[in-house]
């Protein structure tokens, strides 16, 4: 009489451990290419300025405001972006990260 052979497991062959590389890449998904391109930037204002709009932030995210600072912030610049293409009344250019342009230059505020 012979043994009978052992039923194979649902989950034989399921294992990464042996496998090569290529079959295991071959399985992954290419990823979508991302709409919308976050950058970070770095700025320093006066200690004043970044209290205020820390506290702005809390009161707003109270309010149902964004979420995350870095949303808020951005908020906060396409507004006033927004505001400075009105007064300017011209199209103006992005420029993209690199050294400022130089000339003369009125008061800040």
């Amino acid at each position: 009489m012979t043994k009978p052979q052992p039923r194979r497991s649902a989950l034989a062959g399921q294992s990464v451990i042996g496998q090569p590389m290529a079959g295991l890449q071959a399985d992954k998904p290419t990823p979508s290419p991302q709409q919308v391109r976050n950058q970070k930037i770095t700025v320093r204002v006066n200690e004043k300025v970044a209290d205020e709009a820390r506290g702005l932030f809390l009161a707003d995210l109270a309010n149902d405001g964004p979420t995350t600072w870095s949303k808020w912030v951005e908020q906060a610049l396409i507004a006033y972006n927004k505001q400075v293409r009105t007064r300017l009344q011209t199209p103006v250019q992005p420029r993209g990260a690199g050294t400022l342009p130089v000339g003369p230059r009125g008061p800040i505020n």
